[in-house]
């Protein structure tokens, strides 16, 4: 593996989806041709180039998102490839200010050989970053799910009924507004305390993690993808 191939890829599939997001927002522009300029099609082959350039804005919505999935699918094979080539260089070239935020988005599943306390921590800082995502909607149902949790536990632990009540009436008085932001700043906590714990025990546990993933297994090249772009996150432009 060559650490500036990878790193080329994963800049290369960061400024493809900002492309992809700039695009949603204004679809007066021509993404297949943004798709082009990113990977240096204009440079590598002027003829491809100005082809592209000709027909690409006739193109309607669903042709631009069908390119947008094939150079997706180009990047993540790409990934894919350079990353089985040497996965332990390519977590190697993960900053230690990158590796926990690349695992914030990755979700934890259970596997032989886990460190069983970072799989925990992972998995905890993974649900509360889930919930800080989440739109308004959604925070507020997994407050009224807490709230339910929350006057069981208290309920088998015999306090008065009283204090189960008031609390209640209290979430359903603000709309669960304060709860949902209680929550928040709890989410915050223990999302900062994943990204406190050792980066080459983060890094470590990454690459095991990937490494347990079977290679025919589907999820794995989308992986690569994500271990690509970290890498191009913590690097210079080769």
């Amino acid at each position: 593996m060559a650490l500036d191939d990878l790193i080329r890829i994963g800049k290369q599939s960061a400024s493809m989806e900002d492309a992809k997001g700039k695009y949603e927002k204004d679809k007066s522009r021509n993404l297949t041709l943004d798709l082009n300029k990113i990977i240096g099609v204009d440079r590598a082959s002027p003829v491809f180039y100005d082809m592209i350039k000709n027909a690409s804005p006739n193109y309607v919505e669903t042709k631009h998102g069908t390119e947008y999935g094939n150079f997706i699918g180009g990047q993540t094979q790409l990934s894919f490839n350079e990353v089985q080539l040497n996965p332990s260089d390519a977590f190697n070239g993960i900053r230690d200010n990158k590796v926990a935020s690349y695992l914030l988005d990755r979700k934890p599943f259970e596997y032989n050989g886990a460190n069983t306390e970072l799989l925990q921590a992972h998995a905890d800082a993974y649900g509360q970053n889930q919930f800080k995502k989440a739109d308004s909607v959604t925070k507020k149902k997994h407050a009224k799910d807490f709230m339910v949790a929350e006057s069981q536990r208290v309920t088998d632990m015999k306090f008065n009924p009283a204090v189960i009540k008031l609390a209640n009436s209290i979430a359903r008085d603000t709309e669960y507004a304060e709860l949902v932001s209680m929550l928040e700043k709890q989410a915050d906590m223990i999302i900062q305390q994943f990204g406190q714990i050792d980066p080459s025990a983060l890094r470590g546990y990454g690459l095991a993690r990937y490494m347990a993933l079977d290679d025919n297994d589907p999820a794995k090249p989308s992986e690569a993808y994500e271990i690509a772009k970290a890498v191009g996150e913590s690097n210079p432009a080769p």
